[in-house]
């Protein structure tokens, strides 16, 4: 299937510099980032419905309305990469897969 990505934006602080090796300067990531942790979960498109996709992210509570959007994938035009395609509605507990509302109502 598909990889996609999920963008989690964590409200606590943590200072990102001190768990990432990067060449920007520490206030250049804060600007782009808030000061708060990002984390991008991914994993890949399972099913294609109507108006939802159900993709194998591990998520946890509490990642409800994160953007769901392309990664680079073999085969796929590079255009689309990054492009947002859903909107993350949830999982189940101790099950992988997860359900996100398609943005346009299709993929």
């Amino acid at each position: 299937g598909q990889a996609v990505g999920m963008a989690i934006r964590h409200p606590a602080f943590v200072d990102i510099t001190e768990k990432v090796e990067t060449s920007l300067p520490k206030e250049k990531v804060h600007e782009i980032y808030g000061g708060v942790a990002v984390t991008i979960y991914t994993g890949k498109i399972v099913h294609v419905g109507p108006s939802h996709i159900e993709y194998d992210v591990n998520s946890y509570w509490g990642c409800s309305g994160a953007i769901v959007f392309l990664l680079e994938s073999p085969g796929v035009d590079p255009e689309h990469h990054g492009k947002a395609v859903a909107v993350h509605a949830g999982g189940m507990s101790g099950v992988v897969r997860n359900f996100g509302f398609t943005i346009n109502g299709h993929l």
